[in-house]
């Protein structure tokens, strides 16, 4: 059985300019028993939830992201005000970890040991589904949401709005693994979209 890395949340380090990094190209995928739970556009960048039953709701970037690199995409809230934003390993997205899911499969991939992520309250979460240390202000519709992941040194930080928070999880053992992106919402109604994707580098 794959075993998840033991990173936990750092305190963040002030804010700071953070150069430029060129923006990593993706689409999303999502397969039973979500499949019925959202809706994508044509282009595959927007995605909008289509029930309120259950716990967030998880889905998953297309491409993997590999050692010895670093990688960094945004999103952006189109509406609703509860999403979780992140990375989950790529053992959990292809399903050959052995995971206890409730009842109907349901789970966020930041509930469990081999997801991390960003919540919208502004707090971290990492194999917690209730609390997380503060990292950043509460964001909402509208706000961009950079995600820097660095399989070089081990670790993951966020942007809100073009401004960087600080490293929140860093852990040497991330140089060894491969993930994907991950995304969760909660409600119907609620959509967010790849807003790098725009971007021509």
């Amino acid at each position: 059985m794959e075993s998840a890395p033991s990173a936990k949340a750092i305190k963040p380090e002030p804010l700071q300019y953070y150069p430029e990094r060129p923006r990593y190209r993706f689409s999303w995928e999502f397969g039973p028993p979500f499949d019925s739970y959202f809706k994508l556009d044509h282009s595959k960048d927007q995605v909008t939830c289509l029930k309120s039953v259950g716990p967030f709701k998880s889905l998953y970037g297309d491409k993997i992201l590999v050692p010895g690199n670093s990688y960094y995409w945004e999103i952006t809230l189109v509406r609703g005000a509860q999403i979780k934003i992140g990375v989950v390993l790529d053992a959990f997205r292809e399903g050959t970890v052995k995971v206890d899911l409730p009842k109907g499969n349901l789970v966020c991939f930041s509930d469990t040991p081999y997801g991390w992520a960003l919540y919208s309250s502004g707090e971290l979460r990492h194999n917690n589904n209730q609390t997380g240390p503060r990292y950043c202000p509460p964001f909402g519709v509208g706000d961009i949401i950079g995600v820097l992941l660095d399989l070089q040194v081990g670790s993951l930080g966020f942007f809100l709005n073009g401004e960087y928070y600080g490293v929140a999880f860093k852990d040497p053992s991330f140089c060894q693994k491969c993930f994907y992106p991950a995304a969760a919402v909660l409600l119907k109604g609620e959509s967010f979209l790849i807003e790098s994707n725009k971007y021509e580098d």
